[in-house]
């Protein structure tokens, strides 16, 4: 696993402290794939600052076995769950 500290400073406190489980990396990947998605789909590309958008992830329960999470974006304090979902899937 790689040290993920120097990508600290994109992260938010609350993201930071989501990552505090043995499937760091894991986790880490689902934040960072869901921040650069939900930037380029806006269309802000990769000059978005990700440090402003605090990505709330959990996952959903499917009865198929598939590892699925829903994320809700929350930009500058702001949430924008009506406007805007992410799915993100883990494949094996």
């Amino acid at each position: 696993e790689h040290d993920l500290e120097a990508m600290k400073d994109m992260l938010t406190a609350r993201e930071w402290a989501w990552l505090d489980v043995p499937e760091r990396a894991e986790r880490f990947r689902l934040l960072w794939s869901g921040k650069e998605a939900f930037a380029k789909a806006r269309g802000d590309g990769l000059g978005f600052e990700f440090k402003r958008l605090d990505l709330q992830i959990q996952q959903v329960k499917c009865k198929d076995g598939r590892r699925l999470f829903a994320g809700k974006p929350v930009v500058d304090g702001i949430s924008l769950e009506k406007e805007w979902r992410l799915s993100l899937e883990i494949s094996e």
